[in-house]
């Protein structure tokens, strides 16, 4: 009803208000914001046409008692009507996987809502579901690296090495410059065997982004087991000046600027 009350004093501040809920609803969709936090606060994504509606209906039918009567009643029945639509719509919209499942199955065209519907179930836990979505939306636009490093992720934590390294391959293919892809198949490729290909990623990961601690560490690391102590004392501190309070980072650190062996079996 706020429409309503703000015709009745100021009918342009109602007009633009009406249209700039209108397009506060439409703003993730013309690609400037990003479904999540933004997404939960459009839980009222019909209120803009509401509010465009009742303004329309008063103004036409201001001019007699009768058709303010009229208005009236068409925005008070407006307001009623909108009620249980706003109450599902609230329902789907109050949870990241209750939303991107709902907009997965809506628009199963959409590649971006199978990515964000991976992710949300990927932080619930549902591991095989998150590979499933983010196969589809791979499936639907394979130049989604984020989806390329996210599946090769699972894939890694699950075991499967070779894929997961297809994978980030993938990604770095779409996106050269894309230094966490790097890190990623640095590592899986030095699990794989392929320590020249491992710091060969890792270097270039280390390029693109000199504040990235994860690769000067996996660097130190690789350095280290093989015994070059002047390149891994070089990383490790590279990496400890990026991330000094990560306990890995510090213990390496230490054990490369003492001299220490590499542990037995490691």
């Amino acid at each position: 009803l706020l429409p309503a009350v703000l015709v009745r004093f100021r009918p342009r501040v109602t007009l633009l208000t009406a249209w700039a809920w209108a397009l506060l609803f439409l703003l993730p969709f013309a690609g400037l914001s990003q479904f999540g936090p933004t997404g939960r606060l459009l839980y009222l994504p019909g209120m803009g046409i509401v509010a465009l509606l009742v303004f329309a209906s008063l103004q036409i039918t201001k001019r007699s008692r009768f058709g303010q009567r009229v208005g009236a009643a068409f925005a008070a029945g407006l307001a009623v009507a909108f009620v249980p639509f706003l109450v599902g719509r609230t329902a789907a919209w109050h949870d990241d996987v209750v939303l991107f499942g709902r907009m997965a199955r809506e628009a199963p065209a959409y590649a971006p809502g199978h990515f964000n519907y991976g992710s949300a179930l990927a932080a619930r836990g549902d591991l095989a579901g998150a590979a499933d979505e983010f196969s589809r939306a791979l499936a639907l636009d394979s130049n989604l690296v984020q989806a390329c490093l996210n599946l090769g992720a699972l894939r890694q934590q699950q075991g499967g090495l070779a894929e997961a390294a297809t994978l980030y391959r993938r990604a770095v293919k779409s996106r050269p410059d894309y230094a966490a892809a790097r890190v990623n198949l640095g590592i899986v490729l030095h699990k794989l065997g392929d320590g020249p290909g491992a710091v060969s990623e890792l270097r270039r990961a280390l390029e693109l982004d000199p504040g990235s601690a994860g690769a000067a560490f996996n660097l130190a690391w690789l350095f280290y087991i093989k015994g070059e102590s002047d390149s891994a004392l070089r990383y490790a501190g590279i990496a400890f000046q990026l991330a000094p309070e990560d306990v890995r980072v510090r213990g390496l650190f230490e054990r490369v600027r003492a001299g220490q062996l590499v542990p037995t079996g490691r």
